[in-house]
């Protein structure tokens, strides 16, 4: 569109697209739960998830748009997959200890 004022064209750009509600909630819990699956590489991504969903809740009240948490499980996988180990790629592979946790051993 283009408006005129006190001899001068302006051209601008109607808004017309709704807000995007709780857009920077969803990119915190996303960012935390990366953040912290990050650094217990053991635990089940939903074991991480709950409590920062749960967090979320309690500061915003019941009225925020949380994301969805398969989404966020999703996301939480990617990023750990850069410390996982690579799979192996024939029947003659050596097993790296540093990576099973001693719980298991």
């Amino acid at each position: 569109m283009v408006s005129y004022n006190n001899n001068s064209y302006t051209l601008f750009v109607c808004h017309t697209c709704t807000e995007r509600k709780g857009i920077a909630v969803k990119a915190a819990v996303t960012a935390s739960a990366k953040e912290k699956a990050l650094n217990a590489i053991y635990d089940s991504p939903m074991q991480i998830l709950e409590p920062i969903l749960v967090d979320q809740l309690e500061k915003k009240g019941g009225g925020v748009q949380l994301p969805n948490p398969n989404l966020v499980v999703r996301s939480m996988n990617r990023a750990r997959q850069s410390v996982r180990p690579p799979n192996p790629t024939d029947l003659f592979f050596d097993i790296k200890y540093s990576f099973i946790p001693e719980v298991t051993l």
